[in-house]
This record gives structure tokens, C-alpha cells and sequence, in this order.
């Protein structure tokens, strides 16, 4: 399959309410910023913004969960590791908490040795995860965590047609089925950096260290979540997009491999490691709304206002 992929400069979660009133793009084809597009309407990286803003829109105030994608079914929950006891999602009776942090089972897969678990602290349970493969040079302790996310449209369509356990994916490939999500569906992937890992005290940040990056207590640790990974069905091939804040700590490498290339979002639309700011594209489809001033990135990296979340600078993988 081929993947069509987005290069973006800046993305943010934001940790103020967007408007819910209509706020229109250059293209007029979404009013509502918290509406997912049913088309690709001028470019793939404005419909890679508009799910994006529209899947961190707020859901509440002061409990969890805070924003949409919060609220889609995590993949530990989707593919459960026993099958006989049958799918149990969320709303039907499985246990809710807050993030379901977890390691990367295509890393284990390829070097078990790499499996770590981060022990809960406070009655917390648990979080397996996974040290980084290739941390950088000076953090050689990387530890990463994943949060996997599908939105209803996703999750319907792999409970309907079986594909939620080994056996149903077995057969499904033994008949030759076609598999094809419906357009809606989405998917996000959040990587979690273990902040302890790199050497950072959650008590005493550098000053300004949260102002690039959304930092939260997860199974008693402090995280910052050093980036998202969207995926749309809104073409038969998938869009692909990933989104990584502007900080030089947890995210040393952002653009300077592949270069980032967003000329939706991003002012300037190319960056090859630089900060960028949002454009004034992004800002409309935002509701024009820009964050105060103790909530914002600094010039170089402004971010948009949603409730509670924060991430600000991405890049997108080509």
C-alpha cells in the first residue's frame, strides 16, 4: 500500500476551547472547526489540519476525557489480548482509565530486549513500554510509550468484520477479503516520552519547557507527549500525517532528516529543523484564535487553543 504522506511544520494540542462557532476556511468546505471533513478539499495537508483540530476539540472541562480522540477506543481495548472473553469496549462494561500507555509491538517485535516496564506509581497499574532503538546520543535511556486511538468509524468496521481477533484476521486473509475502512474512519498513534528517561525532573523543568510541550501525569510518571500520528481513509490509499512539537529536548531531530513541508499550516511552508509559526490558514480554520500569552509557544511557535491538551510544533513524514 502506498502511503500518502503530509509534511508539517507545526501542530499543536491546545490547552484552551477553540470556538464551536463556524469558522471558515480558505476552501469553504468546513464551517465547524470541530466537524471532520468528509472530503479532501484543497490540499492533503488542510484535510490533515482539519482532523487534526476537530479530533482535539474539548469534550470536558475538568475530568477526563478532555479532548475527542480521547474519547476513541485505545487497541489494547479494540484487540484484546484474550479473545474468549469476547470484545468489550468502554461504553458496554470494559474498564475505563484515563491513558492506556502501552509499548510499540512492531519494536518488541524486532528486539525483545528492548521491553521495559515503568512500575505505577501511587496505585497506579503498570505501563509496559519499550526503550528507544535509536535514542539519541545523549539519552541513551530513552523510554517510549504509544497510546493508539480509533474513532468510531474504525472501531465499528473492525468489530463488524471480525477483525478484532487472530482468528477473524486469519481467515479473512485465508478468503482473500478486500479490506477497506469506510472514508470516516481515523486512527491516531501518540508517542509518550518517560520525562525521568532524559534526565528531567517534572518539579523543576527547564523554564519554558511547557510551553512547546504537553506534559501530564500517567501511572503516577510525569510524560510529555512528543507526538501524533494521524491516519484518514479519506482516500482509498490513506492520508498520513505526524505531528511533532517544536522542542530541541524531546524532539532533537524534528525536520533534519526528511525536512518538513507544510504549506497548509506552517509559516514558512518548508523546515529543515527551525521553528515555524501557524499561518494564517490555520488560524481561521481555528477560529482566529490565538493563545494568551503565558499559554503560547513563543513567537517562533505559536499554538492554537483547545481545551486542555498541548502540543505544539510538528513535522510530517514523508
Amino acid at each position: 500500500m502506498r502511503r500518502v504522506a503530509i509534511a508539517t511544520a507545526v501542530f499543536a494540542l491546545f490547552s484552551s476551547a477553540i470556538s464551536a462557532a463556524s469558522a471558515q476556511t480558505t476552501t469553504g468546505s468546513q464551517l465547524n472547526p470541530c466537524a471532520v471533513p468528509n472530503e479532501v478539499g484543497a490540499s492533503f495537508e488542510e484535510a490533515a489540519w482539519q482532523i487534526f483540530v476537530a479530533a482535539t476539540c474539548p469534550v470536558n472541562n475538568d475530568q477526563y476525557p478532555f479532548v475527542v480522540w480521547e474519547n476513541w477506543i485505545e487497541q489494547a481495548l479494540l484487540y484484546p489480548t484474550d479473545p474468549s472473553n469476547g470484545l468489550q469496549v468502554p461504553n458496554s462494561g470494559a474498564p475505563t482509565v484515563t491513558h492506556t500507555l502501552h509499548n510499540s509491538p512492531l519494536t518488541i517485535t524486532l528486539s525483545q530486549g528492548l521491553a521495559v516496564t515503568v512500575p505505577g506509581l501511587n496505585g497506579a497499574p503498570d505501563a509496559a513500554c519499550n526503550k528507544a532503538a535509536a535514542p539519541p546520543p545523549n539519552q541513551p535511556n530513552l523510554i517510549i510509550c504509544e497510546e493508539v486511538r480509533a474513532n468510531g468509524a474504525a472501531e465499528n468496521y473492525i468489530a463488524g468484520t471480525d477483525l478484532w481477533n487472530r482468528t477473524g484476521q486469519a481467515q479473512a486473509a485465508a478468503n482473500g477479503h478486500d479490506i477497506q475502512f469506510p472514508r470516516p474512519a481515523v486512527e491516531t498513534k501518540s508517542d509518550w516520552i518517560l520525562l525521568e528517561s532524559i534526565g528531567l525532573d517534572c518539579n523543576n523543568l527547564p523554564p519554558g519547557f511547557t510551553q512547546s510541550i504537553h506534559v501530564e501525569t500517567i501511572h503516577g510518571h510525569c510524560f510529555a507527549m512528543a507526538g501524533m500520528h494521524l491516519m484518514s481513509k479519506l482516500i482509498d490509499k490513506w492520508i498520513w500525517a505526524t505531528f511533532e512539537p517544536q522542542n530541541s529536548m524531546t524532539n532533537p531531530n524534528r525536520c533534519k532528516d526528511l525536512g518538513c513541508y507544510d504549506p497548509f499550516g506552517s509559516r514558512p511552508a518548508r523546515s529543515n529543523g527551525g521553528n515555524t509559526r501557524l499561518s494564517r490558514k490555520l488560524e481561521q480554520l481555528t477560529g482566529g484564535q490565538t493563545p494568551r500569552r503565558s499559554e503560547t509557544v513563543a513567537d517562533t511557535a505559536a499554538g492554537v487553543r483547545h481545551r486542555r491538551c498541548r502540543l505544539r510544533p510538528f513535522r510530517k513524514v514523508r
